[in-house]
């Protein structure tokens, strides 16, 4: 824990924050005072957002506030703005959720996953063959409080592979709402096999409220 020299009376100082769950709780430790109605948890993202984060308990010396991830950066600074004032700002580095839970190597049972998470693609032509395949993989932006799985990644997993390969050649940028398509090209040989699966991993990311924006 971060730990800082006493402050002096009627000063806000926030001097360490603490995860408190996997549900973006954190937990403010330092000199807040009482409660009041201009009390609040305020969080920089960077870019010109700033956020008031939801405070679930408020006593002088600990705050719990849920600081949600607002797909914007994961790098941000939070304050404390008390009836004695505002703090100086503390840098904290949001936890980052990725659905479904990645796994380093080959495939994964299919009620792991969750439904459209992964397509599964055949190719065994005798001759040999290849071509590309595009796979939309958009979704919409979360309404204000709301939440939403954006794309975040995606890699190949081989079932069968002979004399053959896919790669990713066109990927989206992490966390779009309106995604161009992902790219797969592929091949194999004459007389070779190709059975790939496709795995796409999201981020979970929370819709900001325009009330909450300072």
């Amino acid at each position: 824990m971060l730990t800082l020299a006493p402050g002096h009376a009627g000063v806000t100082r926030l001097l360490a924050i603490q995860p408190h769950d996997a549900d973006g709780r954190y937990v403010l430790r330092g000199e807040f005072g009482p409660d009041c109605g201009r009390c609040e948890v305020i969080v920089d993202y960077g870019g010109g957002l700033r956020y008031s984060a939801e405070i679930e308990r408020w006593e002088p010396s600990r705050v719990l506030a849920r600081i949600a991830d607002l797909n914007a950066g994961l790098d941000v600074r939070v304050r404390v703005q008390a009836g004695a004032g505002a703090s100086e700002w503390l840098a904290l580095r949001l936890a980052r959720v990725v659905v479904p839970r990645p796994v380093l190597d080959g495939p994964v049972e299919s009620d792991w996953l969750r439904p459209g998470s992964f397509v599964e693609r055949h190719h065994d032509l005798a001759v040999g063959d290849k071509g590309e395949e595009r796979f939309e993989v958009g979704a919409p932006a979360p309404a204000c409080g709301k939440r939403a799985a954006l794309f975040d990644h995606a890699r190949i997993v081989y079932v069968e592979r002979r004399f053959g390969e896919a790669r990713i050649v066109a990927s989206p940028p992490p966390g779009c709402s309106t995604c161009p398509p992902l790219t797969v090209r592929w091949y194999h040989e004459p007389t070779g096999r190709l059975t790939y699966q496709l795995h796409v991993y999201r981020r979970l990311v929370e819709g900001a409220c325009r009330p909450r924006v300072r």
